[in-house]
């Protein structure tokens, strides 16, 4: 009888073990992980055709043409990525019921340029530079409605968004250093500000934390990549995107209590680092 209670603690001990957080299965398979949205080259281990270079164009073939009214964000089939090394997809929130990129999105591009170029929204995926030499693409989230906003998720499970790099696009600081005709609008003055929210969710909705980031305070601009820590969200399913306007009055932000926002609501992210 006591060797049968001493084989059991002993059991027992190792099933406790083995649920310690340095010791369990997902300690062991997670790991940094980042999302560059680049198309890759393999070589063949193919028997037939050994050595041969593939090339892969997944990215390429999410990218839409025109920028503006393209048949990929606006074709009303839906549109959606999913990055297998990272789990991380995003799909359109679809705000108007519509199925297209004019409810908002996260969309793929590799559109470079100057802002004597792509300077209207029929130019909105643009930026004006990559954010690595080696970097080719990259995304551009486009805020349609605060109430559905664009979203980036892991797919199976839950993860931490480490780092991001983030950019203004073409269209963006060209309508904040000289106004817009389309939708008419001053350019942003001493005192305005257009600025992202990030908001993290657990795998159960609830809202695990939220970041604040200016585009636009003032004349400062963020026309070159930054990289934020997105990590005090900590371990979450999905972080979205929402952007605020307004006027800064006395060293506070005032929200803008206008219907729809002035300016361009768009940011390009790129180099998305995780650990899951």
């Amino acid at each position: 009888m006591k060797k049968i209670s001493l084989m059991l603690f002993a059991l027992a001990a190792l099933a406790f073990v083995g649920c310690e957080p340095n010791g369990g299965e997902d300690e062991i398979t997670r790991k940094h992980r980042t999302a560059t949205f680049e198309d890759r080259t393999q070589t063949s281990t193919d028997s037939d055709r050994p050595g041969e270079v593939i090339g892969s164009a997944f990215w390429a073939k999410l990218i839409d043409e025109p920028q503006y009214g393209g048949p990929l964000l606006y074709g009303g089939e839906g549109y959606s990525w999913y990055d297998v090394d990272t789990d991380l997809y995003s799909a359109l929130p679809d705000a108007w019921g519509d199925h297209t990129f004019y409810g908002g999105g996260i969309a793929v591009s590799n559109y470079v340029g100057s802002m004597a170029i792509y300077n209207t929204y029929e130019s909105q995926l643009a930026v004006g530079n990559r954010s690595t030499s080696s970097s080719k693409n990259f995304l551009v989230c486009y805020v349609a409605n605060n109430d559905y906003p664009p979203f980036i998720e892991f797919r199976y499970g839950t993860g931490i968004f480490e780092e991001i790099d983030v950019c203004a696009t073409c269209y963006g600081l060209y309508v904040a250093a000289n106004g817009n005709d389309f939708c008419p609008c001053p350019p942003i003055g001493a005192d305005g500000y257009l600025k992202v929210i990030v908001t993290g969710y657990d795998e159960y909705g609830a809202e695990t934390g939220r970041l604040e980031r200016d585009i636009f305070k003032g004349n400062s601009r963020l026309s070159s990549w930054e990289k934020w820590n997105l990590s005090s969200l900590g371990l979450v399913k999905r972080i979205t995107f929402r952007m605020e306007e307004g006027k800064i009055v006395n060293g506070e932000y005032v929200k803008s209590t206008l219907e729809y926002m002035q300016y361009p609501t768009y940011i390009a992210i790129d180099n998305i680092d995780v650990y899951r």
